[in-house]
């Protein structure tokens, strides 16, 4: 009876750590998107127009009065990655209204954007994804939380595409919602979008000081967020379904002789 007792306490110990764990382990900022669909390393929209989420979740309790909501960016980059000769037109997307002409509109190097270009370049305390999208031509957007707007915490990678939900107990998590369209780019490239806060500091080059600016905080790479594949039009999957139909027409008759 004693030992019955003892593995069900052990289990609602588990429970409550897991949860716990599952809730406080959500990165302090990430990335989702609306609808959207993790492939183990990235979220990806399911379609060419969503809306991306961006989220802070604090590092104190609720009472903190350390809760820092203005000042964070997100950056746009063009993946697969572009050299920077490689300025032909790749049509345009759309960012909360804004609308951007590819790359001819942008920066080339690695976030964030600098003061001075000629620290557009990676250094130490830039994005670096290993290699994997930067360099390359990026836009980068300025915006602030506001303390009004909050979701009760999830991790995206785990409940990806779920969008802010209503807060019940425990830590907030403040959001931002932006409108992105990709409909008018090129369909070989998508955009891949990252989440940070900055900080500036003096930096000694030739002789001279200079802004740098660099990334403090960022969503991890594991809770960042791209464009995805347009979803095709009804009409095109009205003749993409005929087309199969007609093609498993003629493999019957084909078995048959």
């Amino acid at each position: 009876m004693t030992s019955n007792k003892c593995s069900i306490q052990a289990m609602i110990i588990a429970v409550i750590l897991c949860a716990s764990v599952s809730v406080f382990a959500a990165p302090v900022l990430q990335l989702d998107i609306a609808g959207g669909s993790y492939d183990g390393d990235t979220i990806i929209s399911n379609g060419s127009s969503f809306t991306l989420y961006a989220y802070y979740r604090g590092e104190g309790g609720n009472s903190d009065p350390n809760y820092d909501f203005s000042h964070y960016y997100i950056s746009a980059a063009v993946t697969p990655m572009l050299g920077v000769t490689d300025t032909n037109a790749l049509g345009s997307f759309v960012f909360n209204g804004s609308t951007i002409n590819v790359p001819s509109d942008m920066n080339y190097g690695n976030p964030p954007l600098e003061v001075v270009e000629a620290l557009q370049g990676h250094d130490s305390g830039d994005l670096a994804h290993s290699g994997a999208y930067f360099p390359t031509y990026f836009s980068e957007f300025q915006f602030d939380f506001n303390s009004t707007e909050y979701s009760q915490v999830y991790d995206t990678s785990l409940n990806t595409g779920i969008g802010p939900q209503a807060y019940a107990d425990g830590r907030k998590m403040y959001y931002a919602a932006f409108n992105v369209n990709v409909s008018g780019m090129s369909t070989d490239y998508a955009i891949h979008f990252d989440l940070y806060n900055e900080y500036i500091h003096d930096l000694r080059l030739s002789g001279s000081t200079i802004t740098d600016i660099d990334v403090d905080k960022f969503a991890p790479f594991s809770h960042d967020a791209q464009s995805g594949p347009p979803i095709p039009e009804p009409s095109t999957m009205l003749l993409l379904g005929s087309g199969l139909i007609g093609l498993a027409g003629w493999g019957r008759k084909k078995f048959r002789k």
